[in-house]
């Protein structure tokens, strides 16, 4: 299009990751935020990317291309590509999203428009879909199932496995009062797994603390945004009270240390963490 430039098509993009990212932290709508990579608006017009839905992070990069057709007339085309992360999360949540974008914007055109057709018809299916949501009293994933999600926690050679064992929790301390596939679980569950984290050993010592401080001492992304996002889930659990304040106490010095050294590096880190130290100033909810 000879109406548009290709620092234009990046800045429409950064722009929208940008909003979803402040509606979902700020305003706890939608749930995918982005952290932007590597920038290169002007030549050789490509930007980087890591894009979490929920919890779960996609490296990205997008490359603008020039071409030029009949006529003379300059079309860009947008490649949006997966470098790293979840195939199944990429296809159905983060690339259908950008594609949606575009598809709104007068300036662009996507070569199969029937693509976001069968993506919208998708999401109404399974918002109406009865059957991904059903009430139980049970716990799908019970307190004791978090040893084995922690004892991935210290594994400092391994980002990956410890972003698995900051999702584990995360997903643990789901508060929602229905079974989502194999997604949710209730209040009584989500405050047993509080407990949990917050109990000591016969020692006296708050082990699954350390465990937490180990996923802090982290510098990926995807271990401790996951883990931001689990701990601003604890906050909204207390009890026990004494066990509870001298688990806060050191986490929340280490949640300090740990945003100092992340800034500059990762405003998304430094923001996910702020907000649990935010809950923690103001009280529980």
């Amino acid at each position: 299009n000879d109406g548009i430039a290709p620092t234009a098509i990046l800045e429409d993009l950064l722009e929208y990751l940008e909003n979803e990212t402040k509606a979902c932290l700020q305003e706890s709508k939608g749930n995918m935020v982005a952290s932007i990579k590597d920038q290169a608006i002007h030549a050789p017009h490509s930007l980087k990317a890591n894009i979490f839905v929920d919890v779960r992070m996609c490296a990205v990069k997008v490359q603008v291309y020039q071409q030029k057709v009949e006529g003379e007339k300059t079309v860009y085309l947008i490649e949006f590509q997966r470098c790293s992360g979840c195939t199944v999360m990429f296809n159905t949540s983060i690339f259908p999203k950008v594609c949606q974008l575009f598809a709104k914007h007068k300036n662009y055109q996507l070569l199969d428009e029937s693509l976001v057709e069968s993506w919208r018809s998708r999401e109404v299916v399974e918002a109406n879909d009865d059957t991904a949501s059903e009430y139980t009293d049970s716990c799908c994933c019970n307190a004791d199932m978090l040893d084995p999600i922690l004892s991935m926690a210290g594994d400092k050679e391994k980002p990956d496995i410890q972003s698995q064992a900051a999702c584990g929790v995360y997903d643990a301390m789901d508060p929602r009062p229905t079974i989502k596939f194999d997604g949710g679980h209730h209040e009584k569950c989500a405050k047993a797994v509080a407990e949990k984290l917050y109990e000591k050993t016969k020692g006296g010592v708050q082990e699954n603390r350390a465990k937490i401080e180990a996923l802090l001492d982290s510098t990926f992304e995807e271990v401790l945004y996951p883990t931001a996002r689990a701990l601003t889930r604890l906050t909204r659990f207390t009890e026990p009270e004494n066990d509870a304040r001298e688990f806060w106490f050191k986490i929340g010095t280490k949640i300090t240390d740990t945003r100092t050294k992340m800034q500059g590096s990762s405003t998304l880190v430094t923001d996910a963490l702020g907000i649990v130290l935010s809950k923690l100033a103001v009280g529980v909810e």
